[in-house]
């Protein structure tokens, strides 16, 4: 999304190629549907989300259809600074981020709604941070363990507050936090399940379903 959005990203993909070095800027729908690679392994009946630093996906696809997706420009660090950043306690922005992630969820939910499971992409410094520590790909957490956290981090006092908000990456965990909460509620399903694997990964495996 940096890129899509800076008005020279043309100028480094022009760059890479005197270099030699060939560079693709994705669209939000090849973003999106690199990421269900990524969440799926190729496989149809999934729901993803890919929550990045400026935006998230939220994509799936069923047998013999292209992938629905839609993205949001509400990825962690954007949340963060927007939410989290300048507060002093997590109750005010956490109840402004999930209502405005409520409605994103409502204009996906036709897709994202009743598929065999829930992945998410890129959430594993958030369970590291707020749960017991295991291993990041095919961990599963619990959609009412992800709110019981959150409601416990809403709760918590401004000291506390302060204090959680220097550990190490921060900034990427809370946000991600209330996403998983928020859209595993919201789309009905019990539990997330992660993996470690991260965007890239999607042109290897598209690679590898090429005939």
């Amino acid at each position: 999304a940096a890129f899509r959005e800076a008005p020279n990203g043309s100028r480094v993909v022009e760059i890479a190629a005197q270099l030699g070095i060939p560079m693709e800027i994705a669209s939000e729908q090849r973003e999106s549907e690199l990421a269900y690679l990524v969440g799926s392994l190729g496989q149809d009946g999934y729901a993803v989300i890919d929550n990045g630093s400026r935006s998230i996906e939220l994509v799936s696809k069923q047998a013999g259809q292209a992938p629905h997706y839609s993205v949001t420009k509400l990825g962690y660090r954007i949340a963060y600074e927007k939410f989290f950043a300048a507060a002093e306690t997590a109750g005010p922005g956490s109840l402004a981020f999930r209502n405005e992630l409520r409605p994103e969820a409502a204009k996906a939910a036709s897709f994202m709604t009743g598929r065999k499971r829930l992945v998410g992409v890129e959430f594993d410094e958030m369970a590291t941070l707020f749960f017991e520590p295991a291993e990041t790909e095919g961990r599963v957490i619990a959609v009412a363990d992800l709110k019981r956290k959150l409601q416990e981090i809403e709760a918590s006092p401004a000291d506390a507050f302060a204090a959680l908000k220097q550990k190490k990456d921060i900034d990427r965990a809370l946000p991600r936090l209330v996403v998983a909460a928020v859209l595993g509620e919201a789309f009905g399903y019990p539990e997330l399940v992660l993996t470690a694997r991260e965007l890239g990964t999607g042109l290897i495996i598209e690679a590898g379903m090429k005939p």
